[in-house]
């Protein structure tokens, strides 16, 4: 197993007190492998990636749990150790490309940092490798994007750019963070497509976070869905787009427009996420579920499995069973 997170919480320290963003997550993603999350703001997801990667803000911490990569436990790890594994051994794409390229450096000047200090090539080595880097994620004439700034390509190359840096150093681990936000549909599609067939061809696992459904249908292997910084369902894509169990994935599910259904109105989840300062009793979601029943408000549901899938609700108390 290449990556396992085993019963993590990571807390934020804030004015009124401690605040549970991830709460006792576990999860597994083999080599190969694209592991989709999914979930609304505030879910949970990406404090969960930067937990992996140890970028945390320094009012969060990791309080519990293990993140085993490769069997050692990344928790363990000093600074020094983990800046030799991030983008090296693991790597991350983030959200925004533009806030996250420096405007007045370069593009191959940005590139070679990271080939330099984790391959230890030569300035014209790392270069020649930045190319080699651009040409694989399709940007055209690499040779003369690499003294490009930030500014002067569109967003969908910039999220190339981040694309051919997370990748530079051949990480086994790729976290890509909502790699298609804010870009079009047509450029959205072209980047997928680009980490499927680097996934392929590097063989390389890939974390997808994401809130969008239909990147999940078409990329991801399988899917962990998060509600309250708690995993509340995991399944192999095509079960779980055909059968959700959670009352949450079936309203997120429900939720999506379709091209196939005429819609008057679109579905949408009742309420607000609760406020992680003030969590109900009970199950997180009782307040929005239309399934809810007494108990929901009473007794936080355990998580629950067979055959390979996994779920937090209290419907299936009878029929799974509980994963210690």
């Amino acid at each position: 197993m290449l990556l396992e997170v085993k019963n993590v919480k990571t807390e934020f320290k804030m004015k009124k007190g401690m605040v549970k963003a991830v709460n006792d997550v576990s999860f597994q993603c083999e080599k190969g492998e694209i592991l989709a999350i999914v979930g609304e703001s505030g879910s949970g997801k990406s404090v969960t990636s930067l937990s992996i990667m140890g970028l945390l803000a320094r009012n969060a911490k990791v309080t519990e749990g293990e993140i085993l990569f490769k069997g050692e436990n990344l928790l363990d790890k000093s600074a020094s150790e983990m800046r030799a594994i991030r983008g090296n051994q693991i790597s991350m794409i983030f959200q925004e490309p533009m806030t996250s390229l420096n405007p007045v450096l370069r593009i191959g000047d940005q590139l070679t940092e990271s080939i330099i200090l984790h391959m230890k090539l030569s300035k014209q080595e790392a270069m020649q490798r930045a190319v080699e880097m651009l040409e694989l994620v399709g940007i055209p004439s690499p040779s003369q994007r690499v003294k490009d700034y930030p500014h002067q390509m569109s967003g969908g190359m910039r999220q190339r750019v981040m694309i051919a840096m997370a990748l530079a150093c051949n990480p086994e681990l790729l976290i890509a963070d909502e790699p298609t936000t804010a870009l079009d549909v047509t450029i959205q599609a072209q980047i997928l497509d680009i980490i499927y067939r680097l996934r392929e061809k590097l063989g390389m696992a890939v974390l997808l976070i994401t809130h969008d459904l239909g990147v999940v249908a078409e990329a991801a292997d399988r899917v962990v869905v998060m509600y309250c910084g708690k995993v509340v369902e995991e399944a192999k894509v095509e079960e779980l787009f055909e059968k959700p169990l959670h009352p949450y994935t079936m309203g997120l599910l429900a939720s999506i427009p379709r091209a196939d259904e005429d819609k008057e109105k679109l579905y949408m989840i009742k309420g607000m996420v609760p406020n992680p300062m003030n969590m109900p009793a009970g199950c997180a979601f009782s307040d929005r579920c239309e399934k809810c029943m007494s108990i929901c408000k009473e007794q936080e549901p355990a998580i629950r499995e067979k055959d390979g899938r996994k779920v937090r609700c209290h419907l299936y108390t009878n029929d799974l069973e509980v994963i210690h």
